[in-house]
């Protein structure tokens, strides 16, 4: 717009204009817009109150507009008209309430400091904790993220531990663990400590987890436990949120099924045969432990019936079957080398874990790290079962390849089309 605009604006009797450019005259303050200008603006202090009003004014020549920004630090309540969508946002996520009011519309705004209760000075917001088995000693790294109100002494009780490397905020730290303490600078504000050390421990049926104890709450606490390939781990004990085990919820269906199987006399074999070849196949594949019980099923059926299909049927199935009685061979074969070699699939799964890598969640703790319990064999105890069972395995393929030839070929292997009788023609000759 052209030219400049002069406007006379009251003031609230509690305003104090402390930063202007404008004249100020009582509780009335002269605002002078120059040409080529859009705004003008001007700062009051609002001394501390427990209940503000503020009226609208009756005046055709400006638009009020009330926005209000309060920190986290107070309380307020806000009555008399509604308020509509900001236009924009202050940092640190700082709501704006914002009022376009109308002439005689007023606002009652109530303010007021919440009671500060009494809490810990020293929290940790994250804390990860790493660990990794060895054969002798355990590999430990704690990584964490804390906010504190003041600075002071820190500690960290790690148990038994050596070889500490510490790093606070980024910066290594000549830090040491003494008597199973690790004592560090307390920082005010938000801060990181990275320490690794070693720990020495002998791998068991049982093991449980390092006592660790930040002495602060903690929030989001992660615990990984790495185990590599030389362990067959078979349970686990710990937060809700870890891993579970499904291997033992399968195994326990998979009895079930084996009574009834035993007790209805439909499998063709030894229950006690199909029992050991499910023990074996459990721990490789549960699915080739099913195609393998339909095709022992299929092939006794055969046998049994095959006498009274028809031609197409009966070779229809034929041919199926011996696919299958390939593959189910050939798929048997194939385990005895790949279950020495393999690793126990145990259906280790929840909260991204697997066989040699165990996590745990926590999303609060009073400062110690929850009891974990890890109960594992070696591997070797796996290598030599699964090599026990190969050998069995190995004879019976011998024995259930004869008997499927034999069942396949009950009533004949293959029922060629009849051939059809021709009958010569008589002439027959008058004399």
């Amino acid at each position: 717009f052209n030219g400049a605009i002069n406007l006379k604006l009251p003031l609230y009797d509690w305003e104090q204009v402390y930063m202007n450019s404008q004249a100020v005259e009582g509780k009335t303050i002269t605002v002078q817009i120059p040409s080529g200008d859009e705004s003008t603006r001007w700062e009051s202090m609002v001394p501390k109150f427990e209940q503000l009003d503020l009226l609208a004014l009756d005046n055709s020549q400006f638009v009020e507009e009330w926005v209000f920004s309060v920190s986290h630090q107070w309380h307020i309540e806000l009555n008399g008209i509604p308020a509509i969508w900001p236009s924009h946002f202050d940092g640190d996520d700082i709501w704006q309430f914002r009022y376009l009011p109308r002439e005689g519309e007023q606002l009652t705004l109530k303010a007021e400091r919440p009671t500060a209760i009494k809490g810990s000075q020293l929290a940790f917001n994250k804390l990860d904790l790493n660990v990794t088995v060895g054969q002798q000693q355990e590999s430990i790294r704690l990584s964490a993220n804390y906010k504190s109100t003041r600075g002071g002494p820190g500690q960290i009780h790690v148990g038994k531990g050596e070889h500490l490397q510490a790093t606070l905020d980024g910066r290594s730290s000549p830090l040491q663990i003494q008597n199973g303490v690790i004592d560090y600078p307390i920082a005010p504000g938000e801060h990181s400590v990275d320490l690794n050390w070693k720990r020495l421990s002998e791998i068991q049926f049982k093991t449980v987890l390092a006592p660790i104890n930040v002495n602060a709450d903690v929030t989001n606490l992660s615990v990984t436990w790495n185990w590599g390939a030389k362990r067959w781990v078979v349970w686990t004990s710990g937060p809700v949120i870890g891993p579970a085990i499904i291997y033992w919820g399968e195994f326990l269906a998979f009895l079930v099924i084996a009574l009834v199987l035993w007790k209805t006399n439909l499998l063709p074999i030894s229950p006690v045969h199909w029992l050991l070849l499910g023990l074996g196949l459990s721990l490789l594949s549960w699915w080739l432990l099913v195609v393998t019980t339909i095709w022992l099923m299929a092939l006794d059926y055969q046998s049994k019936q095959g006498q009274h299909q028809s031609r197409n049927t009966f070779n229809a199935i034929q041919a199926l079957l011996v696919m299958t009685t390939v593959g189910v061979l050939l798929s048997l074969i194939g385990t005895v080398p790949f279950s020495l070699y393999s690793q126990p699939d145990m259906g280790i799964m929840g909260n991204y874990s697997n066989g040699s890598q165990l996590r745990w969640y926590l999303d609060a703790t009073t400062g110690a790290v929850p009891d974990i319990t890890v109960y594992s064999l070696p591997m070797w105890v796996y290598k030599l079962l699964m090599l026990v069972w190969a050998l069995w395995l190995a004879s019976r393929l011998v024995s259930w390849s004869k008997w499927s030839w034999q069942s396949l070929t009950a009533n004949g292997f293959w029922r060629a089309e009849p051939k059809k009788s021709i009958k010569p023609k008589v002439e027959e000759h008058q004399e």
